[in-house]
């Protein structure tokens, strides 16, 4: 394992770590910590106050990741369909992440063969 790495590592640890305070979540949006974005945005539940600095990011990865994020509510999601990058808003038209290894139910419907 490369010497840089492993701070990538421990970032992306702290940004799972369910126990991690608002305060070291909000730090993890700053530029020097962009290895831990992709866990933090897009793959855990966040506090409100995190999601609304999510939400005001400048960075389109921060907003995309959230855009897919499959753990935050389809309202908090919905925030950024007015988002002014297109590929933000392209991240939230696909949907959030499926599970991987999981069987998601598909929809019931109305629709009957004939």
């Amino acid at each position: 394992m490369s010497s840089s790495s492993l701070p990538e590592l421990w970032l992306r640890g702290v940004a799972a770590n369910p126990a991690a305070p608002s305060e070291v979540l909000l730090r993890l949006l700053a530029p020097q910590a962009r290895a831990a974005w992709t866990v933090l945005c897009g793959e855990r539940t966040l506090p409100a106050e995190v999601v609304e600095a999510v939400l005001a990011h400048p960075e389109r990865p921060v907003r995309g990741a959230f855009a897919r994020n499959r753990h935050a509510a389809p309202a908090q999601r919905g925030r950024l369909v007015d988002d002014p990058d297109s590929f933000v808003r392209a991240a939230l038209a696909a949907g959030p992440r499926p599970r991987l290894g999981v069987a998601e139910p598909l929809p019931t419907t109305s629709w009957k063969p004939c």
